[in-house]
């Protein structure tokens, strides 16, 4: 039975991956940068000097990783493809990697064969057999990808992750949520901002205003998605199919 130490040293270095880091003004043209964030909320706070700027930054950063792990949104779910080594059953994943969803093996000369690998945990791993050879099962350990059976050869799997974002650093940087939820990313940092200097009330106006505008876009995308596909309208009666207009009462227009 594999009974290796599940050692995070010895695991092939995790792949450098661009997935996270913060944006561009290209990319957002109705967005927010981290200096616009920053002085709208001092400018809010009645222009306080007595604040310096790391402060500011680490509101706007927790209230961006905040939204972005309450919210199930497209920019969080990505993929990237890694090729596993003879030898080795571990491999280190880059600080990016909030999430594994799902590991795949892929055939490098054709996208059509592949398939799911199996996702176990650390227990079951230890009930199976020392074997080598095409891996078929696999888990994660802290911050590391094991695979069973250890790979015979170069193998190349394809990663599904939810995604974890790089703070803000750079005045110019974006974050990489839509434009739309800049707002509600605005109206959490400026609720941090005021429970820092003990105004709990103007925090919980914020908090609620915040948590208001996240759900007026919520069910503005569900609504969306509801009209995303057309749909055929049930046909309730011989007179209704017999007469070519809508009937009104069926909502249709």
């Amino acid at each position: 039975m594999p009974y290796l130490v599940l050692d995070p040293t010895v695991a092939q270095a995790a792949p450098t991956l661009a997935f996270g880091a913060p944006e561009t003004a290209a990319s957002h043209p109705m967005g927010k940068s981290l200096l616009m964030l920053r002085n709208r909320l001092i400018l809010e706070l009645g222009n306080r000097t007595d604040i310096p700027d790391p402060n500011w930054n680490e509101w706007i950063n927790d209230s961006y990783l905040d939204l972005w792990t309450s919210l199930d949104l497209p920019e969080r779910r990505t993929s990237f493809g890694l090729t596993l080594t003879s030898g080795q059953p571990f491999y280190a994943m880059p600080r990016s990697v909030d999430g594994i969803r799902a590991v795949s093996a892929t055939d490098p000369t054709t996208t059509s064969v592949g398939g799911p690998l199996v996702n176990t945990d650390a227990a079951s791993y230890r009930k199976l057999p020392i074997r080598s050879g095409d891996p078929e099962q696999w888990f994660r350990e802290k911050n590391m990808l094991v695979f069973w059976p250890t790979p015979n050869k170069a193998f190349a799997v394809s990663v599904d992750i939810t995604l974890s974002p790089a703070p803000l650093v750079n005045d110019t940087d974006y974050p990489i949520l839509d434009d739309k939820w800049h707002d509600a990313l605005y109206r959490l940092a400026k609720a941090r901002a005021w429970d820092a200097v003990q105004n709990d009330v103007k925090a919980g106006l914020n908090t609620n205003e915040a948590a208001r505008l996240v759900q007026r876009r919520l069910s503005r995308d569900e609504e969306d998605a509801e009209t995303k596909y057309p749909t055929i309208r049930p046909v309730h009666s011989r007179r209704e199919f017999l007469n070519p207009r809508r009937h009104p009462r069926r909502g249709d227009s």
